[in-house]
């Protein structure tokens, strides 16, 4: 199991996955403003393991999901208790929670951040690192792609879903 130590919570100045962004519009005559987030594009796999007649699943640590834990449990500082505006070197104990906390079980998944590759070939290279299948382009086939949106304002560009048709380790 994963073992977590010394967790603190401070600001994020800069990102290379999120991008916080307002957009300012006039919808029926009325000035509006809304926040949201701009992230990654990404993509998602459906393994199907033939032999074994099953889906395969990546289990992992998610920081963000653990933190949201965190929170709903009260375990989080407030944002006035990090002084986020004020200094952005402060950070903040988080009580802790066990790792178990943040584990998910989630398709295998990677981010569009590689130049000159097609998404299936960064699909085949997710799933060789996430769960070491070794799985050909030509058995990959998209299923889907879609725009991600939460009641947050994160927007991302879902570039494509695939699932190997057979696999080889």
């Amino acid at each position: 199991m994963e073992s977590l130590s010394e967790v603190e919570v401070g600001p994020c100045r800069s990102s290379r996955f999120l991008r916080p962004l307002r957009v300012h519009y006039t919808q029926n005559g009325i000035r509006k403003e809304w926040d949201f987030m701009k992230t990654h594009d990404s993509v998602s796999v459906l393994i199907y393991h033939t032999t074994r007649e099953c889906f395969v699943l990546v289990k992992q640590f998610r920081p963000a999901v653990y933190m949201c834990e965190c929170a709903r449990q009260g375990k989080m500082p407030t944002v006035d208790a990090m002084s986020l505006d004020t200094d952005p070197q402060s950070r903040v104990p988080v009580q802790l929670l066990p790792a178990s906390s943040g584990i998910t079980y989630e398709l295998c998944a990677g981010i569009v951040d590689k130049p000159g590759l097609s998404l299936e070939e960064i699909a085949k290279e997710e799933v060789q690192e996430e769960c070491g299948y070794r799985v050909p382009v030509e058995n990959l086939q998209k299923i889907t792609s879609y725009r991600s949106r939460d009641e947050v304002g994160t927007t991302s560009l879902g570039t494509g879903e695939c699932f190997p048709k057979m696999i080889t380790r």
